[in-house]
């Protein structure tokens, strides 16, 4: 709808607003609101420096900086490892077969209901305490998980049945405490840096730099998630 209204396009974008927001009604309070929202925003940007010389001028920077850096961060969290490979992670938990590929997909489960419970505190909150503790608590979980498997896990020199991604193997408690640490540390990014590094990365811009500024951001997160092993 922003492109349609930036090429002159206006009606068709309206047409298209009050479909999605109001069942076609083009007086609707929401709709008036949003589109007011639209042309602002494109007014700034018309009103505002060129090129990309303004993202690195008058203390922009610091906006450049903060907003592709906690795209970057969330990446580098290390919340992948811990969600793609989760169902290795699992096998050394001794969970092997139907088993694991359950327990793998109950972590997306709670990845889903945590980003949709952000919704109801995240501006009570704050985005940096969330950003923050986040990442506190996802250290913490990860750093449990190291040292268990580490502590009290049996070495396989060939890999549990010939998978040499798994060498490594904890039974009983340990094996309880690896599982649940994997979940709650997926239940904490979902809570805070999976969802609130992209409301911080659009925030962090002006309104005439946002679009653009947004694209950089997520080129860092794509960059960084591209780079990862």
């Amino acid at each position: 709808m922003q492109w349609l209204a930036k090429v002159g396009r206006e009606k068709e974008a309206i047409a298209i607003l009050a479909d999605i927001q109001a069942k076609g009604n083009i007086s609707d309070s929401l709709v008036v609101a949003e589109w007011e929202e639209i042309t602002t925003i494109l007014a700034a940007e018309r009103e505002g420096q060129k090129g990309w010389r303004r993202f690195f001028k008058n203390g922009m920077w610091r906006r450049t900086l903060a907003g592709t850096s906690v795209q970057a961060w969330q990446q580098l969290s290390g919340a992948n490892v811990m969600t793609y490979y989760v169902v290795y992670i699992f096998q050394m938990a001794s969970l092997t077969g139907n088993i694991g590929l359950v327990s793998s997909g109950i972590q997306y489960a709670l990845f889903i209901i945590g980003t949709a419970a952000t919704f109801f505190f995240i501006d009570r909150t704050g985005r940096r305490p969330l950003l923050v503790y986040g990442a506190v608590g996802m250290g913490v979980c990860m750093f449990v998980v190291g040292g268990v498997l580490g502590s009290y896990g049996t070495y396989i020199p060939g890999g549990l049945n010939g998978n040499l991604s798994v060498k490594v193997q904890v039974t009983g408690s340990p094996a309880y405490t690896v599982i649940a640490f994997c979940y709650l540390l997926v239940l904490i990014y979902s809570l805070t840096l999976a969802p609130i590094a992209w409301v911080y990365a659009a925030e962090v811009w002006s309104l005439e730099t946002r679009a653009t500024g947004m694209s950089l951001a997520s080129v860092a997160n794509w960059y960084v998630l591209s780079s990862c092993p």
